[in-house]
């Protein structure tokens, strides 16, 4: 019996829909939207384009791969990481009284649900086996303009193949 195949492509749609789908706990009124455009990278764009519009934008970008070495006729087991990176432009009026307080507990609150999401099994596609999250990192806070925070999962999954 074949086994049940998905690919990249697919994963990173679903993410990018359930990210879509989420209502923050603080500042509930600005969601999660996909960076535009993509032919930029978010950080590159935000260098040149700061401000308000950039708030909780994300890209998706896939990272490296491991294969577990198991051969199937039909597919393959692949594990690859990938990163989700979602702005926070330092506007800090923007975010409340407490400044820089306030944003760090927004930023750590929206990494928890997009973690947990992400990595919840009913948020799958069909092929999929798993969205593990690695440890989450500090938000990146290098850039004066706008902050960063990454959340890195591996997903593994089986992808379909053809052996000639």
């Amino acid at each position: 019996m074949p086994l049940t195949t998905t690919t990249y492509d697919a994963i990173r749609d679903q993410m990018a829909t359930t990210l879509h789908g989420l209502t923050p706990t603080l500042l509930s009124n600005r969601l999660f939207e996909e960076h535009l455009p993509k032919r930029r990278r978010l950080r590159d764009h935000a260098a040149q384009h700061p401000g308000e519009e950039l708030f909780r934008s994300f890209e998706i970008r896939r990272g490296a791969a491991t294969e577990p070495g198991l051969l199937d006729p039909d597919a393959v087991l692949r594990n690859e990481t990938v990163t989700v990176t979602v702005a926070y432009p330092t506007l800090l009026a923007l975010y409340g009284t407490d400044d820089l307080d306030e944003v760090e507990r927004l930023i750590r609150g929206d990494a928890r649900q997009i973690r947990d999401a992400v990595f919840s099994s009913g948020n799958y596609v069909s092929g999929q086996l798993a969205a593990l999250p690695i440890d989450l990192e500090a938000p990146d806070t290098s850039d004066a303009d706008c902050y960063f925070q990454e959340i890195a999962f591996t997903a593994i999954y089986y992808e379909g193949q053809t052996l000639t």
